[in-house]
């Protein structure tokens, strides 16, 4: 299980804090993200 949080006031100080897998800078970053682990093109 991968662990994604983000948004505006998420940086990466407060994703090493909540113990996140990767901080993503907004959705569509979020999805690519996705897609790739996934296997999707």
């Amino acid at each position: 299980m991968k662990i994604l949080v983000g948004g505006g006031p998420v940086d990466e100080a407060a994703g090493k804090y909540m113990g996140a897998d990767l901080v993503c800078k907004d959705a569509q970053q979020t999805v690519d993200f996705c897609k790739k682990a996934m296997g999707v093109k």
